[in-house]
């Protein structure tokens, strides 16, 4: 007899638990956007000392070396381009309305 009580009380209990559904979690994702001020770097930093000076080519032995020079120091420039475009852009992307 104590091990039916024992049973039903069991059953009584997990019927309740089963009878309670939990609603499913609300996700939402939202974008918030907030203007922040940049400081703007106007000034990108001084000039590098390029490779392919006026010296550094009358000084190369032949032509192979002098075009070595020339192609190095337009790659320079490349680089140099890059940082003073990104730092333009940067500050204009960093401007407030």
């Amino acid at each position: 007899m104590a091990r039916i009580l024992i049973w039903a009380a069991l059953a009584s209990a997990l019927a309740a638990c089963e009878t309670t559904p939990r609603p499913e979690p609300r996700v939402e994702i939202r974008e918030v956007r907030i203007p922040v001020a940049v400081p703007c770097a106007k000034d990108p930093g001084p000039a590098p000392a390029f490779s392919d000076t006026t010296e550094a080519l009358r000084a190369a032995g032949d032509i192979f070396e002098k075009v070595k020079l020339l192609l190095a120091g337009r790659d320079q420039r490349d680089a140099r381009l890059t940082e003073v475009t990104a730092a333009i852009e940067g500050c204009k992307a960093g401007a407030l309305p």
